[in-house]
């Protein structure tokens, strides 16, 4: 099936990535100049990204994160996955429960609040 095949092209270059200092691009930026984002409290960040369990989510991941390194010089980390977009909303926006909307028990929510 082309989604089997999509995952496994998606998971190789994952993999060659992870593991070797090649670059994708010609003249991208170097895993040793790449810059990270700075808290509020000072405290530098790579940019995260929520990967989602679909091929084409996967795969829209990983162009975005190599471009967000390779291009714009940042580095970035697979900061959590989920299963729905609705985990990735709320994962973004600094909740502590993103996945809540899956429990029975909705009460306690997916933990947001206005000071992240």
């Amino acid at each position: 099936p082309a989604g089997g095949v999509m995952v496994a092209a998606v998971t190789m270059i994952g993999i060659a990535s992870a593991t070797a200092e090649d670059l994708c691009l010609s003249d991208a930026i170097p895993k040793a100049q790449r810059r990270k984002l700075q808290s509020k409290g000072g405290v530098p960040r790579p940019i995260g990204f929520w990967v989602h369990q679909w091929d084409s989510a996967q795969l829209a991941n990983l162009i975005a994160m190599t471009l967000t390194e390779e291009v714009l010089g940042y580095e970035t980390v697979v900061s959590g996955e989920g299963e729905s977009s609705t985990t990735g909303l709320y994962a973004t926006a600094g909740c502590t429960n993103p996945d809540a909307y899956l429990e029975e028990d909705l009460a306690l929510g997916p933990g947001c609040s206005p000071d992240p």
